[in-house]
């Protein structure tokens, strides 16, 4: 039997009892795909492998992805 999963109180910042921190950082995270997921403020945003390729190191591609990030919140 599979045990459930709690799914963490973001706003408290409460996870199975303990006080975690969502991070305010873009963040380049891997979820067994082949396109690049940035992780924001606990939001998984999508790109593709040849968008990601056309910077030269994470930091220009992150600051790219915040901004589009932003475009599409606003």
């Amino acid at each position: 039997m599979k045990t459930p999963q709690v799914k963490p109180d973001w706003p408290t910042g409460i996870y199975n009892g303990r006080t975690v921190m969502v991070p305010d950082e873009p963040q380049i995270i891997d979820d067994g795909t082949l396109d690049t997921v940035v992780e924001f403020l606990g939001v998984n945003y999508r790109f593709s492998t040849e968008y990601r390729q056309e910077f030269e190191n994470d930091a220009e591609f992150l600051s790219a992805a915040l901004d589009q990030i932003y475009e599409n919140i606003q």
